[in-house]
């Protein structure tokens, strides 16, 4: 799993049923198989994790745990909507794993992964601009 140990991220883009989950899982086992600690979560259970936390008052303990996991797998980020809160969130997140962990992202986004989330980051997140430094891969 050299992506793993180079720390490099993945973008699994496409419509509905094709797959895309099915490769994110496989690459997720692949990974186990080959010694690395491995979390996989929809981006709604993500969400609904943020949620959580920024009600218990503990938004960072959840962040620690998904920074330092070796490959954070989030399904599905397309389908959902983030409120600026927990996009920011979100972003904090990728920005602190960026080259230390890689990440894996599924979505049903039909264009290039740069683009998405560039224009994802413009629109969710206050201050980025775009710049979003994560997504140097497409």
């Amino acid at each position: 799993m050299a992506f793993v140990e180079r720390a490099e991220n993945v973008f699994l883009l496409g419509p509905p049923g094709v797959g895309k989950t099915h490769l994110a899982i496989g690459l997720g086992m692949r990974a186990l198989q080959s010694g690395h600690r491995v979390y996989f979560l929809s981006a709604q259970d993500l969400l609904d994790q943020i949620r959580a936390a920024q009600l218990e008052g503990v938004p960072g303990h959840k962040q620690r745990h998904l920074v330092n996991v070796p490959l954070l797998i989030i399904d599905e980020l397309g389908y959902v909507e983030f409120d600026k809160s927990a996009a920011t969130w979100l972003f904090q997140l990728l920005c602190q794993r960026y080259e230390c962990a890689s990440t894996i992202i599924t979505s049903n986004k039909p264009r290039r992964a740069r683009k998405v989330y560039h224009r994802w980051a413009r629109e969710n997140v206050p201050g980025v601009g775009g710049q979003l430094k994560l997504y140097h891969l497409s």
